[in-house]
């Protein structure tokens, strides 16, 4: 997966702060389409949903079918999930337990008593969006904290998750007519479900498996993250923009065995979308006012103009333009997938004359392309058509 990672973070000593903070609590539930009885642990966590709200969050983890990804089954392998459905309630190994995937019948009980305890930390999503254009996903973060912890034994780590997800393979449904479950919500539907709507899929993650270490500030008590980077190319069931979401959220680690290894706190949030070739969309990231970001009512117009004609383009277009200041200049087209397809301007220009590009729709397919201008620190789009 290709990704681009900036953190403000630095190495971790010991902090105090003065209060604890409510806990959210993350269930991680391994499943998989071959799974007959995961189907029930699906109810399971919708009931829990209803219940606890926006403090409970579920990630399903999938294994032995086409929405696996590499860092759920090394998750699932280092704590030792063997049977299915299992859950893991914020990593933590309860007592009277063998390890820390448990089963599903267990799972309601320990969520209501993990509500009701608080954490050293906190951690809040103050944005996070995708990219309409590029489907670049962007999340800025704190993590707060709030009681006393040893920070340098904490990691941060950040799951994409999606919704609404069919995938390829047939949901297995042993609760298909079985009169053992008469009553279960499963019980109508078919032994093999081909449009099984599954939610919360783990997707993928810019923090690894075992997330950052070494990553909480050694002088301030909140320390803010900002990520930016691609989700999978050709996901099982394919990306939707409307159900994306991510999840923060801080674990202790011991490599040293499956125990030891607690979330700390999580935070869910949905992505927003935005179009990147509009500088005022209210979701774009440069106009989110947090950590004195300029809001989008300060923006100012950029002095650059470009202009296109004709447009569509059969044969020949023309992009015209000026600049305020002598510049180094680059025009570059693209696709609507963010790929670069040509370059037709790079050099150093002159602020006292019209500038002319021209652009061949003969060297073109047919479609749309996004036309960028980048002038200093100044860029600006405008959307061609090709039609030949």
């Amino acid at each position: 997966m290709k990704k681009i990672f900036t953190t403000l973070a630095l190495t971790a000593v010991a902090s105090m702060a003065m209060s604890q903070s409510a806990v959210n609590v993350l269930l991680e539930d391994g499943t998989g389409t071959w799974c007959g009885w995961c189907t029930g642990a699906t109810v399971i966590i919708e009931d829990l949903e209803a219940e606890h709200n926006e403090v409970f969050i579920p990630m399903a983890i999938h294994s032995g079918d086409p929405m696996e990804i590499t860092e759920g089954d090394q998750l699932l392998t280092f704590f030792n999930q063997t049977s299915y459905p299992g859950g893991m309630i914020n990593r933590t190994l309860f007592s009277g337990e063998s390890k820390v995937p448990i089963t599903r019948s267990a799972w309601a009980g320990y969520v209501a008593d993990e509500i009701n305890t608080t954490a050293p930390l906190e951690v809040e999503v103050l944005h996070s969006a995708i990219d309409l254009v590029t489907n670049e996903i962007y999340v800025r973060a704190n993590v707060n904290v709030t009681g006393t912890i040893t920070k340098e034994l904490v990691r941060v780590h950040l799951f994409l998750l999606q919704d609404g997800v069919i995938s390829s393979s047939a949901q297995a449904n042993y609760y298909a007519n079985n009169p053992s479950f008469p009553s279960h919500p499963m019980f109508s539907r078919p032994s093999s479900i081909s449009d099984f709507v599954h939610n919360d899929v783990f997707r993928a993650t810019p923090t690894g498996t075992y997330g950052m270490e070494n990553a909480l500030s050694t002088t301030e008590d909140a320390t803010p993250f900002l990520w930016r980077f691609q989700p999978p190319a050709n996901m099982d069931g394919g990306l939707d923009h409307e159900n994306m979401k991510v999840v923060v959220f801080a674990t202790f680690y011991d490599a040293g065995g499956s125990a030891g290894n607690e979330v700390i706190n999580a935070q869910e949030a949905h992505l927003a979308s935005y179009n990147s070739l509009n500088p005022k969309d209210p979701n774009h990231p440069e106009n989110k006012d947090v950590w004195g970001v300029t809001g989008v009512e300060d923006l100012i117009a950029p002095e650059i103009t470009m202009n296109v004609g004709p447009n569509p383009i059969s044969d020949l277009g023309i992009a015209t333009f000026n600049l305020p200041t002598d510049e180094y200049v680059t025009v570059e087209l693209f696709n609507l997938f963010g790929q670069k397809v040509q370059t037709l301007m790079a050099r150093d220009l002159a602020s006292d004359q019209e500038q002319r590009v021209a652009i061949n729709g003969h060297s073109l397919a047919n479609g749309m392309y996004i036309l960028t201008l980048t002038a200093g620190d100044q860029v600006v789009t405008e959307r061609i058509v090709i039609s030949n």
